[in-house]
């Protein structure tokens, strides 16, 4: 006789599956009870109304600072991280610009750093700015990340006193870039910092990803302005200059 695995409850004839990989993974492709599985769908339906605004809200802010953006719907790629679970709900394509998508992400703690956290720590949103281009092959040289240095360790929120790029090849073209440091040095207070560049491809998919390294715990505050776009759209202009480049 099944069993109910969120409440424990046994089933006798009528129980559904779960058949959704997104949310709750740990309940896909097994047996709930009636209840149960209403219950998950009304929050699964609830979610994507929720998030189906946010993006919507994004192309419209992306829209009034100038930018040809139109919500991409397409199923995009999940990567994972070591510690952090990460889900991009949905993203903007943008034309005529070197950054090809906007995207939204949430991520969310995992495994032990999950277990040493709240129980009901709550997710982080961050965009990430993807640029569409050959990354296959092209991993040591575009993948970077932006160190910041606070005036104080011991606060996460202190003042930034200095950044630089950890990396090889896209980060020594960025440490030379005074335009961007300028840039940069403008947003240093800004949650937009710190920064990583992350390439990624398998079948479907070659892409490098401009990041939030932390995120907000709420949408808008991750989303770009006029000047996080400018900064992560002349990181994309040197990425692609890299992967254009015949290995």
């Amino acid at each position: 006789m099944p069993q109910c695995v969120k409440c424990g409850k046994k089933v006798k004839i009528f129980y559904g599956i779960w058949e959704h990989k997104e949310p709750f993974s740990e309940f896909y492709n097994k047996p709930l009870c009636n209840s149960c599985h209403g219950e998950l769908q009304r929050i699964k339906t609830a979610t994507e109304a929720a998030t189906k605004r946010e993006i919507e809200t994004l192309c419209e802010r992306l829209l009034r600072m100038g930018l040809d953006a139109t919500v991409e719907s397409k199923e995009r790629s999940r990567p994972l991280r070591i510690g952090w679970a990460s889900n991009i709900i949905d993203s903007v394509k943008v034309e005529n610009r070197n950054i090809d998508l906007v995207e939204l992400e949430e991520h969310y703690l995992t495994g032990r750093r999950a277990l040493m956290a709240s129980e009901d720590a709550p997710p982080r949103y961050r965009c990430n700015y993807t640029v569409l281009v050959r990354a296959e092959g092209f991993d040591d040289r575009l993948k970077g990340e932006l160190k910041v240095a606070r005036k104080s360790f011991w606060k996460v929120n202190s003042e930034v006193v200095d950044f630089w790029w950890k990396g090889k090849k896209i980060a020594q073209i960025l440490n030379n870039d005074i335009t961007l440091k300028g840039i940069l040095h403008r947003l240093k207070d800004n949650s937009f910092l710190p920064l990583e560049i992350k390439p990624f491809h398998n079948r479907k998919v070659q892409c490098v990803r401009i990041r939030q390294k932390h995120g907000s715990h709420f949408p808008a505050d991750a989303f770009p302005t006029n000047e996080t776009f400018e900064a992560a759209d002349r990181i994309a202009q040197h990425i692609r200059s890299i992967a254009n480049i015949p290995l």
